[in-house]
């Protein structure tokens, strides 16, 4: 194994989730948010926001459908403490095609970003079994495609970036 700093565990949930379907932008707003569809990382993510902030954050409902139906969930964390902590990330602001890895991830131990990039792609990865068998992401950030990538040579594992399309986003295939 690589040796590294080791982050703190709930930092790397934290922010693999975060990256991936998290909203930390535009500093006239001062929202941050974590949105997904999947109970599990909800309840992760806010047991881990608990650990790691010492604060609780309710999961609320989100995106319905034209029945009503509730779609997605979404945790809101919009006080200083996050935002300094994005900050001293150097990643607050950033929406979208902007959307960078810290430099603070690269040095971490190969644990820390095994745990990292799990949630990443938990929370905006996909598998597809049966005859094409592929993993991947999909980002708008190439950039971010291009850090996931080199993160993922640290365990040897090759990949392939993308280019968005008319009918989808930079992705990143294994």
């Amino acid at each position: 194994p690589r040796v590294g700093v080791i982050a703190n565990r709930s930092e790397a949930i934290l922010l693999g989730y975060l990256i991936a379907d998290g909203y930390y932008g535009e500093c006239k707003s001062n929202q941050i948010h974590f949105t997904n569809t999947t109970w599990r990382y909800l309840l992760e993510f806010q047991k881990h926001y608990h650990k790691f902030f010492n604060y609780r954050r309710p999961i609320k409902p989100h995106g319905r459908d034209d029945d009503g139906k509730i779609t997605s969930y979404r945790i809101y964390h919009n006080n200083k403490t996050t935002k300094q902590w994005l900050c001293d990330l150097g990643i607050y602001g950033q929406i979208g095609e902007n959307k960078v890895i810290p430099n603070a991830v690269f040095s971490w131990d190969n644990d820390s970003i095994a745990l990292f990039l799990n949630r990443l792609f938990a929370a905006d990865g996909w598998y597809s079994g049966g005859n094409c068998n592929e993993v991947g992401i999909g980002q708008e950030s190439l950039q971010l495609l291009n850090q996931i990538k080199q993160l993922l040579t640290r365990f040897g594992i090759k990949s392939k970036i993308y280019e968005a399309t008319d009918e989808s986003m930079p992705k990143l295939r294994i």
